[in-house]
């Protein structure tokens, strides 16, 4: 079963679920804690109310929970709260990470991990994965290194008028063969 496994790290068990939409309002503040604990030395709590209330909108949220070429799953732990959470969509056969966030108190347990093995699980025939991070974000870019990741390039965006640099990365799925 690909979902729904429980994962043991150091007597924390967690489970992995592909989410639906009654689970939007917890997802939502998982991403509102992690992005104050991971941008709060960039943005002050304003901005990250305004960020994360368009990108994290329920909107956004149910569109990629529907899309049948998106997934989003979440780690729970055993009392069933959510703790983590992988958005992904596909095009062809590039997988992009939109969304990798765990709660501060959960990160280092292998829970990134799994969720983003579980996500490449899901998908056939996916050749290259790919996402962005932000350049200052060095505990995720170390984590992404770990998984396999490289750097592709920089670039700077422009986020409620911050200039940001931000990094593309990507990784090729050694699980597929390329087929002619």
């Amino acid at each position: 079963m690909l979902f729904g496994g429980k994962f043991n790290y150091n007597k924390h068990m967690y489970t992995i679920h592909k989410a639906t939409l009654k689970n939007i309002p917890e997802i939502k503040e998982v991403l509102k804690k992690t992005w104050v604990a991971t941008y709060g030395y960039l943005f002050n709590e304003n901005i990250i109310n305004k960020i994360t209330s368009d990108w994290h909108s329920v909107e956004r949220l149910s569109q990629s929970i529907k899309n049948p070429e998106s997934l989003m799953l979440i780690a729970k732990n055993k009392s069933g709260k959510i703790i983590g959470l992988c958005s992904t969509s596909k095009n062809n056969r590039i997988l992009k990470i939109s969304r990798l966030y765990v709660l501060p108190k959960y990160q280092k347990m292998g829970i990134g991990k799994k969720l983003l093995e579980q996500s490449i699980l899901h998908f056939k025939h996916i050749y290259t994965i790919a996402l962005e991070v932000e350049a200052l974000n060095t505990n995720a870019i170390e984590f992404y290194k770990l998984q396999g990741f490289k750097t592709d390039k920089s670039f700077v965006e422009n986020i409620e008028g911050i200039k940001i640099k931000s990094l593309s990365m990507f990784k090729k799925n050694k699980t597929v063969k390329k087929t002619s």
